[in-house]
């Protein structure tokens, strides 16, 4: 793990979870009144933004062309682990919340990990990635099911 400066052209995100654009714009605005602060340093591994994906575009859209970054070499850390360790940390501008974390999982099945690999790579039980992965599946369910309903109702509607 080195610190360092990177230009911010080199530098490519890596999002386990959605960006938030008011975080992006409370940022920007910090850094149009006080500058951006050195303190905030974006965590890569290679090129890949791990931590810092919401300061990354206040700063480019703010015009800075250079971040300072902790980097790690591939391989050198677990991308997933260290990214959820991150953002999970009540420093952290934007906290995760539960679709954060369902987004997250569900990137990882995307990408073909099994819930053990998943719970390896989090460092949590199979039972609570096993939790998080129903609760997604109830909520896809039920919304799916308003949304038929809803346009049944409007079928309906227009029927008449």
């Amino acid at each position: 793990m080195v610190t360092k400066f990177i230009k911010t052209n080199q530098l490519e995100q890596f999002l386990i979870r959605e960006l938030r654009q008011n975080v992006v714009d409370d940022i920007k605005k910090s850094i149009s009144e006080n500058g951006y602060l050195m303190s905030h340093h974006l965590t890569v591994v290679g090129n890949k933004i791990i931590d810092g994906n919401h300061r990354y575009p206040a700063a480019v859209e703010s015009g800075i062309t250079e971040l300072p970054c902790v980097v790690y070499e591939e391989g050198e850390v677990n991308i997933y682990k260290l990214s959820d360790q991150l953002n999970a940390s009540n420093d952290t501008y934007a906290k995760q919340d539960l679709f954060d974390i369902l987004y997250k999982i569900g990137k990882l099945k995307d990408d073909k990990y099994t819930g053990k690999e998943i719970a390896d790579i989090l460092g949590w039980s199979q039972s609570l990635v096993s939790q998080y992965n129903n609760l997604n599946e109830k909520i896809f369910t039920t919304f799916f099911k308003k949304c038929c309903k809803y346009f049944f109702i409007q079928i309906i509607i227009l029927a008449y």
